[in-house]
């Protein structure tokens, strides 16, 4: 479905470069996220040979519309909650180990774009939280110093630590074998951030240089991190916004089928 090509700015940040393989698997996963079988898309890429899950079909009109375009000449919302589903399958690639925040279910939600939780040798404890901020745009550089840059100064300076240990807690809550409470009770949440931002935009900023230039000032998040606490991700197309439509379409299509066959 991706291939992932190593890229890292040394000292600074590390990350990868993305390029979809798959637009039909991909789009069939999207349409899974969108009729609200997250979970089974996780398991899906998680372990082969897993067994189909039905969707329902009063599940279709709700997904037509996380993946339709009201106003054609504004397909923002609609593409941003499609690259926020298609990270989080990227994540769930290159990371399975880490706990997950499934996808937000409404365009333009003003919650987390992704949290992330890495969890102890001993798989009892908080070793980190990666928070993720996942960006579509033609204006990538403006967009992270205009609004990612502060996004993530707010997290780090703790101003927003009761956003983070409420979706920690429900993250933590979801695997039984971790006591929840307790563990966010021992967590120093000055020391266990990290952070991933993830970008698509056009295929000017593939090369080094021009990445480097383009995430210039994530490695002032966290403060006093290393390379490991930031992920840089990137993934670049020159038809962005007519490629999101058309896996948008498939990702229909594949609704469609789904939910037919599932309730024949």
């Amino acid at each position: 479905m991706f291939t992932f090509t190593p890229a890292s700015n040394p000292f600074k940040w590390s990350g990868s470069c993305w390029s979809v393989e798959n637009d039909d698997l991909l789009a069939e996963m999207v349409a899974r996220v969108a009729l609200g079988q997250a979970h089974h898309v996780q398991e899906i890429l998680q372990n082969t040979g897993c067994e189909s899950i039905a969707p329902q079909f009063s599940a279709l009109q709700g997904a037509r519309k996380l993946l339709t375009v009201k106003n054609p000449s504004s397909p923002y919302h609609r593409d941003g909650w499609l690259f926020q589903t298609i990270s989080w399958i990227a994540s769930h690639i290159t990371h399975p180990e880490l706990l997950k925040s499934p996808p937000q279910m409404i365009h333009a939600h003003k919650g987390f774009d992704s949290l992330q939780i890495g969890l102890s040798e001993s798989g009892q404890e908080a070793d980190f939280v990666l928070i993720g901020e996942d960006k579509a745009t033609e204006n990538p550089r403006s967009m992270l110093t205009d609004k990612v840059w502060p996004e993530l100064g707010t997290f780090d300076r703790g101003e927003r630590d009761n956003e983070l240990i409420s979706e920690t807690m429900t993250i933590l809550a979801l695997n039984t074998s971790i006591d929840a409470r307790l563990t966010v009770s021992k967590i120093f949440w000055e020391k266990v951030r990290r952070y991933r931002v993830a970008v698509a935009t056009d295929e000017d900023h593939i090369a080094p240089t021009s990445r480097a230039k383009l995430f210039k000032g994530l490695e002032a998040f966290p403060k006093n991190g290393t390379e490991s606490d930031r992920l840089a991700e990137l993934l670049c197309r020159d038809d962005l916004r007519s490629w999101f439509s058309e896996v948008a379409v498939k990702a229909i299509t594949h609704a469609e089928k789904l939910t037919d066959s599932a309730n024949v």
